[in-house]
């Protein structure tokens, strides 16, 4: 017997809830991760979509990300990203140019 799974979710999506800045999934895995917390600290993260023509720049949106963890030396921070996934991100954004 065969069997299907599903496409691999975007750890970037999830689904919004009315009057919050976080995801439906990112306030579950507070809950879990922190039961205890009631204010967290918000880091954003810049995301870029490809554009839809060439002579258009990327379309960039940028969510907020709770921040659960950082490393001693606080170059890293853990998050949890809209899906609900934890990932390690560097604590301050890059620089452009």
């Amino acid at each position: 017997m065969r069997k299907i799974t599903p496409s691999k979710i975007s750890a970037w999506e999830g689904t919004p809830v009315e009057g919050s800045p976080y995801t439906r999934q990112q306030l579950h895995v507070m809950k879990q991760e922190r039961p205890n917390w009631t204010r967290f600290s918000d880091r954003p993260v810049t995301l870029s979509s490809p554009a839809r023509n060439v002579w258009e720049p990327p379309e960039q949106i940028v969510v907020m990300c709770p921040i659960i963890a950082w490393t001693k030396d606080r170059a890293r921070v853990l998050i949890i990203a809209p899906a609900g996934d934890k990932i390690w991100i560097a604590a301050q954004p890059r620089a452009k140019g």
